[in-house]
């Protein structure tokens, strides 16, 4: 039964929508991460990897996911162990570690990709080009000012630019 909001308070009622929406996406990622025995974390951990600018330390990684630095090590810890990953000394500074993904962990993402790419056209597909640009503007403006809420300087806008560029050159490679 779908969920009625009231039109008394437009902005709790916005901020509901976001988080059931968020927690949806989520869920929609699971199920289709789910046959791969693949969680997300450990999906977008992978993603960032492959199409962030060289080198990839796991700071690059939680600040790409906008992630806690600890929980992200926990994660490539775990990634590290099931042989999706390794860490690579970084000749340039030594307190950091290079994430370098493995044969299996290529493997793995190949097999996950295409299903994992899908899904965003799949749950977007009810949106009209004009609606997903207005909606894109949108989020955008919404992820800027938490980032000034938060005091953060924007750590992630470039990512959707870096990740495009890096996409066709690795795409041009294969």
């Amino acid at each position: 039964m779908p969920i009625r909001l009231t039109q008394r308070e437009p902005v709790g009622d916005a901020w509901l929508m976001l988080h059931q929406t968020y927690d949806s996406i989520i869920k929609c990622e699971e199920s289709t991460l789910a046959e791969f025995s693949l969680p997300v974390q450990q999906y977008l951990v992978l993603r960032v990897i492959k199409y962030a600018p060289d080198p990839v330390n796991s700071v690059v990684v939680s600040n790409w996911l906008d992630r806690n630095h600890n929980s992200i090590s926990s994660i490539v810890d775990r990634m590290e162990k099931a042989g999706y990953l390794k860490r690579v000394k970084n000749v340039n500074d030594r307190r950091s570690a290079i994430l370098i993904i493995t044969p299996k962990g290529e493997t793995l993402y190949r097999k996950t990709c295409k299903t994992a790419e899908e899904l965003p056209k799949k749950v977007l597909s009810v949106l009209t080009e004009k609606e997903l640009k207005s909606l894109l503007r949108l989020l955008h403006k919404i992820r800027e000012n938490t980032f000034e809420i938060r005091h953060i300087k924007d750590k992630v806008s470039n990512v959707t630019l870096t990740i495009s560029k890096k996409r066709t050159k690795n795409n041009l490679a294969e």
